[in-house]
């Protein structure tokens, strides 16, 4: 099934709409793995505050318990992020299902919640098509990516669905490239920017947006021209370029932001999304929703 929205000409300046359309103004602010702060990510706490606090998309990692079944975690190993042991996929759901979803800081790990980890249809259900969903499928084959479009169709997302490829896994590259699925959905492709300069494939992908990580703003603007001739949007992660330039104090993160949006970025995406939301709203970048 095509997961492609319908024609837009009529359609509200919704943040679906200002994806999917080049020329839309605005930033766009995703929240990866939910809302920051006292609440473990991933869980549904998290992603639901991110929602009520008005951001236009979530982020978030999908992968597979030992039957198959598509769980949310930042990634498959449980050690570091519940208090659980090993790999996701090694569990099946009535293990999993126990699971307490928690944190590691410099004082050892932690607990804010009774918080159990998500699977796809719990996520579903917490977002309630209030934002666009972006997803990577961990270990995905373009058939995962099939059959999940199919699944999330029937269950009535014909549209709010951005799937997030690695151009560093060559696999996911190749199938992009190759496969005519992947020209009729919404893609993000995630690549440093001397990847999209010196891959001329990747360059010419019909992608929605590529996600770029780069050491220096040199870096960005070549590859904000090489997006621009094609009209995708860029997508930066906020808190990778902020660890990058060492930016702590809110003033200079959000001089940090402002450049890179100044700069022709359109998508920033964020743990900790209340600063930018705020910060993007001063600027009139961005209508937040009600909390």
């Amino acid at each position: 099934m095509d997961l492609q929205s319908v024609a837009f000409e009529n359609a509200p300046r919704t943040a679906w709409h200002r994806l999917c359309n080049y020329d839309e103004g605005g930033a766009l602010v995703f929240s990866r793995n939910g809302l920051g702060g006292a609440m473990p990510r991933c869980s549904a706490t998290a992603i639901s505050h991110a929602i009520a606090a008005g951001v236009d998309g979530l982020d978030v990692d999908l992968h597979r318990d030992s039957q198959g079944n598509w769980v949310v975690l930042d990634e498959p190993q449980l050690d570091h992020q519940s208090d659980g042991i090993g790999l996701i996929g090694e569990l099946e759901p009535e293990k999993w299902r126990q699971v307490h979803l928690g944190w590691t800081d410099e004082n050892g790990f932690g607990f804010g919640f009774d918080e159990r980890i998500v699977d796809l249809n719990r996520l579903l259900e917490v977002i309630d098509h209030k934002a666009i969903l972006c997803l990577r499928l961990h270990g995905g084959t373009v058939q995962d990516y099939e059959q999940l479009t199919d699944t999330l169709v029937m269950a009535g997302w014909s549209d709010g669905i951005v799937y997030r490829l690695d151009a560093g896994t060559i696999g996911s590259l190749a199938a992009l490239i190759e496969a005519p699925f992947f020209q009729s959905v919404p893609v993000m492709m995630s690549s440093t920017a001397q990847q999209l300069e010196a891959n001329p494939q990747l360059a010419d992908l019909r992608v929605h947006a590529h996600e770029v990580s780069f050491q220096h703003f040199t870096e960005l603007y070549k590859a904000l021209s090489i997006c621009r001739t094609k009209k995708a949007r860029v997508c930066v992660n906020a808190g990778h370029i902020e660890e990058r330039f060492g930016a702590t104090d809110l003033q200079y993160r959000r001089a940090l932001w402002r450049s890179l949006l100044d700069a022709g970025a359109s998508i920033l995406t964020t743990r900790d999304v209340l600063p930018v939301l705020r910060a993007c709203e001063d600027w009139g970048l961005h209508k937040r929703k009600n909390l």
